[in-house]
């Protein structure tokens, strides 16, 4: 019966502790147009949001094409970017064949808003590496 209670308040206290139920910081830094003097890196987490001067972007989820033995691969992140009450999505792409080495992979880069959005980076189903530019 001692057992049974001990466990009982063991228990208790797991699901009673803040740090079982505590969620992922959310980064609050922004980043402003002062930080554009050329581009900025940026690593986005999924569900992480980042926030710049005058937009914020979340990496939301991935996909795959599955290639044929040898043949041509595209994996894609989608990224929800808000400004004001407008929300949109984007998605940037990596290119590769079947079996080379990640080095030879394309990645892709779009223009949205009059900033551009260049990947470099691709963790799938983790995270994604972006240079973001404003362009003059």
């Amino acid at each position: 019966m001692n057992l049974i209670k001990h466990l009982s308040a063991i228990i208790l206290l797991m699901f009673l502790s803040t740090a079982i139920y505590s969620q992922a910081k959310v980064d609050s830094t922004k980043i402003t147009d002062a930080d554009f003097k050329k581009s900025v890196s940026v690593e986005l987490k999924i569900h992480q949001v980042k926030h710049f001067e005058p937009f914020s972007m979340q990496l939301t989820s991935f996909s795959h094409k599955r290639p044929f033995t040898g043949g041509s691969t595209k994996a894609t992140a989608y990224i929800t970017i808000s400004q004001g009450n407008v929300s949109e999505e984007i998605t940037l792409s990596v290119y590769g064949i079947d079996g080379k080495s990640d080095k030879e992979n394309g990645y892709e880069t779009i223009v949205w808003k009059g900033y551009q959005f260049q990947l470099k980076s691709f963790n799938y189903d983790d995270s994604i590496g972006i240079i973001v530019t404003k362009q003059e």
